[in-house]
């Protein structure tokens, strides 16, 4: 497939998603990169007017190819286990310490399943008037948006991922709408794994990063100070 491709523009396109995500190599989907290029390439760009563009880590073009290899895979109360964790050791243990509060960090969180899962699970079992509050993370704006929204259709429910708090509720004959008491909740904001997360967010008693650092190099691990 990347027959007429410059090896430089492929080398240079894989080098940029590596070190603005930190995936290790084999992990970055060569069909995804090779897909934004023929696309630029197709609009009458010459390879040397890419490859210029692909020298800096913040053009448009190395967030297109950013958002082209993120993999946004989530659902409801994916592995329904970490949950049941949550909820029968993790709190327990936070409220024996003293915990004020409840907070929950989902990183890496994509259109927001996840996160909102994280902060169903915490309302329900808080206890009553103790403040929850749930952050989801991510790299892609447009996946935020998405989450932000909270509306969701068939694919984000899953039979294997059982409800296993009220997170939503129905608003058609294909799609939910996350409950108003959850949402309130719930924020979303971008962030970048392979940065500090700033000291405004404060600090969390629970964070999810499932499926996220499997896609690391071992030096983008080796450097995570979370």
């Amino acid at each position: 497939m990347s027959a007429g491709l410059d090896p430089r523009l492929l080398a240079r396109a894989r080098e940029v998603v590596a070190d603005t995500t930190g995936f290790r190599d084999d992990a970055i989907a060569q069909e995804a990169v090779e897909r934004v290029l023929r696309a630029e390439l197709a609009r009458g760009r010459v390879p040397t007017e890419v490859l210029s563009e692909l020298q800096q880590l913040g053009s448009p073009l190395a967030y297109t190819l950013v958002r082209a290899v993120l993999v946004g895979e989530t659902y409801f109360f994916r592995q329904p286990e970490h949950f049941r964790y949550i909820t029968q050791e993790g709190i327990p243990t936070a409220l024996r310490h003293g915990a004020m509060h409840l907070r929950g960090w989902s990183a890496g969180c994509a259109t927001g399943e996840e996160t909102y899962s994280l902060a169903a699970c915490l309302l329900a079992c808080a206890p009553a008037g103790m403040p929850v509050e749930v952050v989801g993370t991510d790299l892609h704006e447009a996946s935020l948006e998405a989450a932000r929204r909270g509306t969701y259709g068939a694919w984000s429910r899953r039979e294997s991922a059982p409800a296993l708090h009220p997170v939503y509720e129905l608003l058609n004959g294909r799609q939910v709408s996350i409950l108003p008491e959850v949402r309130k909740v719930t924020r979303f904001a971008p962030a970048n794994l392979l940065a500090p997360l700033p000291e405004r967010y404060g600090q969390f008693d629970f964070i999810l990063c499932r499926n996220v650092l499997t896609y690391f190099s071992a030096s983008a691990r080796d450097a995570e100070k979370y």
